[in-house]
């Protein structure tokens, strides 16, 4: 009696063991990416960069406006940089900067001032108020750094402005900022102790059922047998994916202080810009700020493009802007673009959990004007990339009508956890920009 019982839980077992083992191999492809991924959350980020003057080229729109719609996205012709990350991508149609007086206020100043604030602080006798990137951060309050302001030139006239409501002052050497930023960061030692201990426990985790299914092996004949040698092969493949994956100490991985960089020289704009780009990266996987504004090009910047041939050396973006030029106008915005595409993909490098750091963070890119030389503030060039945390749906076209972007300016306070029923002036805010979050 004791034998049958026995033997009815052991053909109980193999039974219910030979049902998991078809399951067990569905999960396989997955264990790359799982073996690769530390436990617990990541913080969002928000990074905003702005182009001022403007990013669409005169009369050719099409140039600059992606394809598609809440189900698809086609990169437009000015956006192809960022084709590595194309299904990280939102890219916006029909949102206005409703703030300024459309009648007065078309100046330079008017566009940037309201751009990220919602307020025309003059005609709408508003308060001082800061941009919605310094209002989020003085919200989180986050350590060691609450915010941080770069740039890639000095002296320049950005959209971001602080809680007292004066122009946030951005740093334009990439030493500087890195000092700023790792001057007193002190790596975690136990960082790469911890990653190899995670990746010990898997491959135990392998070792076991390695184990328990050769025991088991035995007891088998026919069609259960090629099952269990089926499910065994399958265990020595997730071995096999498990040791190719390289052991992750973190996201965090410091560059190197860039040194002295001649801010003076034109020509060394580029190398500028990559090491701000190198800077800011590492400092929002080191966790060391969860709000970065970046003001890649300001207004009236007297930027010089030696480096970009076919441009003239003794002309700047505000030139051009008003030339007619619309060729060499379009080769410098797309050049901007560039350097926006490098950060992205540069986050995107950066292995974090089960995804990467662009997919914890919120990059948008912006300009206060749609075309520089006519001033238009209404379907201002916006575009958002990175999941922020699976809080975005990526790769989509949002179509609107007239939208206000105070509206827009919500949401981005809804993505960091700020919660805000408008933003700016209320009178143009009707909450949160529908079907973005």
């Amino acid at each position: 009696m004791t034998r049958s019982v026995a033997s009815r839980w052991q053909v109980g077992t193999r039974r219910s063991f030979l049902r998991g083992v078809g399951a067990a191999g569905l999960a396989l492809p997955f264990l790359r990416e799982r073996a690769a991924a530390a436990p617990g959350d990541y913080p969002v980020r928000l990074i905003v960069c702005s182009v001022l003057n403007g990013l669409v080229p005169a009369d050719r729109s099409d140039r600059w406006e992606c394809v598609g719609d809440e189900k698809g996205l086609t990169l437009s012709p000015m956006l192809q940089a960022l084709a590595p990350v194309r299904d990280k991508v939102v890219a916006f149609k029909g949102i206005d900067n409703k703030a300024p007086n459309p009648r007065r206020d078309n100046g330079h100043d008017p566009c940037l001032e309201t751009l990220l604030r919602g307020y025309n602080q003059v005609s709408q006798g508003a308060p001082s108020s800061p941009s919605v990137d310094q209002f989020i951060a003085s919200k989180l309050n986050a350590k060691p750094l609450g915010q941080l302001g770069v740039s890639v030139r000095g002296n320049v006239k950005s959209p971001f402005y602080s809680v007292q409501g004066g122009r946030l002052p951005v740093e334009a050497s990439p030493h500087n900022v890195f000092a700023r930023v790792f001057g007193d960061f002190v790596p975690d030692p136990g960082a790469e102790a911890q990653a190899a201990l995670r990746r010990r426990n898997k491959r135990s985790v392998l070792d076991y059922l390695r184990t328990q299914t050769s025991a088991l092996k035995g007891e088998l004949c026919g069609h259960e047998k090629e099952m269990l040698d089926a499910h065994l092969g399958t265990i020595e493949k997730a071995q096999s994916v498990l040791d190719d994956v390289p052991v992750q100490a973190g996201a965090c991985n410091p560059t190197s202080d860039p040194g002295n960089i001649d801010l003076g020289n034109q020509s060394m704009t580029p190398k500028i810009a990559d090491a701000q780009v190198a800077t800011i990266a590492a400092a929002v996987a080191c966790q060391r700020t969860p709000v970065v504004s970046f003001s890649m090009l300001g207004d009236y910047q007297m930027e010089k493009y030696p480096f970009v041939s076919g441009v003239d050396p003794s002309k700047d973006y505000h030139d051009y802007a008003h030339s007619g030029a619309v060729d060499i106008y379009q080769r410098l915005a797309e050049w901007w673009i560039g350097r926006f595409a490098n950060l992205v993909q540069t986050l995107d490098s950066i292995p974090e959990g089960d995804g990467t750091v662009l997919d914890h963070s919120l990059v948008v890119l912006i300009s206060d004007m749609r075309v520089g030389g006519a001033h238009d503030i209404n379907d201002i060039p916006l575009l958002t990339v990175g999941g922020a945390g699976g809080q975005i749906k990526t790769n989509r076209v949002l179509k609107y009508s007239s939208e206000s972007m105070n509206n827009f300016l919500v949401s981005l306070c809804h993505v960091m956890g700020v919660n805000v029923a408008t933003f700016g002036n209320p009178a143009i805010c009707s909450g949160p920009l529908s079907r973005f979050v």
